[in-house]
């Protein structure tokens, strides 16, 4: 049984498939959830079953399509040497991106399997085309570690989707967009973090894939002098569509982790505010530390499951759904230690885990933690998170692990 099989079979458990547009849903929601995961936990046999199988059954011609990624692959490598990225995994990454704005499949009568369960998928990012072409969606981030080898596509974070360029916007200065690269402080825009030119599922479902799609399109066919999209951010985003805080708020509190954004300056439509925020992030390294973080939770959970106390395997079983699911964004590293046998020496070896680099530990920027208050002081502890004063837009979880953070 193949990998997709064996999801579409437990999918069935749950929620039978009886038709083509059951499946097609089944199997954009398994897809859409190991894509929630970080890169490095990602099942890429599941994904890239699941992908081929998509587009498939969309009836697309997969030799013409892999010719076409090809293509795209060098483009994408000959900007990105500096990063871990091999061809075999840029390919099916070029693959995805060249369809996934199609991905409203109607059929899938070429498949005789089932479906697929949804969480939060991680972001998505656009890599500008040169040649127009037809729409392509983006994919937005089990503990099954992806292999440190030349194998491993994406070492670094946030490579994500490719809209395709129609009509240029005017009165920008333009810069060449021959060299297609990535959104985000990690790929075109240096100057930006991650979340400054990401949009997330809940924003993108609140205005609609079409309309998004063409906006989006729009907003990021020219570059300026910084090698950034200045019509093309969330905020311009939430601007143009009107989207209401409540979606704004449950986005952002949904994957915090990956929208790194100045909550309260995006809800006002601060612009100077949110600009300066998504600027400094990157020379304070805050957003490379929310991933460490959140890569941090991730190791803790992969600690939890070598334990066979019945305090941890019940908590672990309960919180990940059986291994199904982990909700870093929803549960505090104080619940994740409290409500286990994780010790300190367990959490120091997961957090050299999470931040290593090149099989060194400590490597990549990360938050102190005060461990004598998570390990010790747990009266104290408990008395600061009961006592937090949260505002109503930002996440609880952030604010009582932000506790924990020495201040440098």
């Amino acid at each position: 049984m193949s990998e997709l099989e064996q999801k579409l079979s437990e999918y069935e458990e749950k929620k039978p498939v009886g038709n083509d547009a059951e499946l097609t849903e089944a199997i954009e929601e398994i897809l859409s959830k190991e894509e929630s995961l970080p890169y490095e936990y990602r099942n890429y046999e599941l994904i890239d079953e699941a992908v081929e199988a998509l587009l498939i059954l969309n009836g697309e011609d997969i030799t013409t399509l892999d010719k076409e990624a090809e293509k795209n692959a060098r483009n994408i490598i000959n900007n990105k040497k500096s990063k871990s990225i091999t061809l075999k995994r840029v390919l099916l990454i070029a693959a995805v991106l060249v369809m996934m704005s199609a991905l409203t499949v109607s059929t899938l009568s070429v498949l005789n399997t089932s479906d697929k369960n949804t969480d939060i998928p991680i972001d998505p990012i656009d890599i500008t085309k040169k040649e127009p072409s037809p729409d392509t969606d983006a994919p937005s981030t089990d503990s099954n570690t992806l292999n440190n080898e030349t194998d491993s596509i994406i070492t670094e974070e946030n490579i994500i989707t490719e809209p395709y360029i129609t009509e240029p916007i005017t009165d920008v200065p333009v810069t060449s967009n021959d060299d297609p690269k990535p959104i985000g402080g990690t790929g075109i825009c240096e100057v930006h973090n991650f979340g400054y030119h990401c949009y997330p599922k809940e924003i993108k479902d609140y205005i609609g894939e079409e309309h998004f799609r063409k906006w989006s399109n729009e907003a990021h066919s020219t570059t300026n002098e910084e090698g950034c999209w200045p019509n093309g951010n969330i905020l311009l985003c939430i601007e143009y569509f009107d989207v209401p805080d409540e979606i704004i708020i449950e986005a952002y509190q949904n994957d915090y982790y990956n929208r790194d954004w100045d909550i309260k300056a995006l809800l006002e439509r601060d612009h100077e505010a949110f600009e300066r925020y998504a600027r400094n992030s990157i020379t304070t390294n805050s957003s490379a530390k929310l991933s460490s973080e959140q890569s941090l939770k991730f190791r803790l959970f992969d600690f939890m499951k070598t334990k066979t106390d019945k305090k941890t395997v019940d908590y672990y079983n309960t919180i990940t759904n059986n291994g199904s699911y982990f909700p870093c964004s929803e549960i505090t590293l104080y619940d994740m230690i409290s409500n286990t046998s994780l010790t300190k020496d367990d959490f120091i070896n997961a957090l050299g885990d999470a931040t290593s680099n090149n099989r060194e530990d400590f490597v990549t920027p990360y938050f102190e933690y005060n461990l004598d208050l998570l390990f010790g002081d747990t009266e104290t502890l408990t008395k600061m998170i009961d006592n937090l004063e949260i505002p109503y837009y930002e996440s609880r979880v952030k604010m009582a692990d932000a506790l924990l953070h020495i201040a440098e």
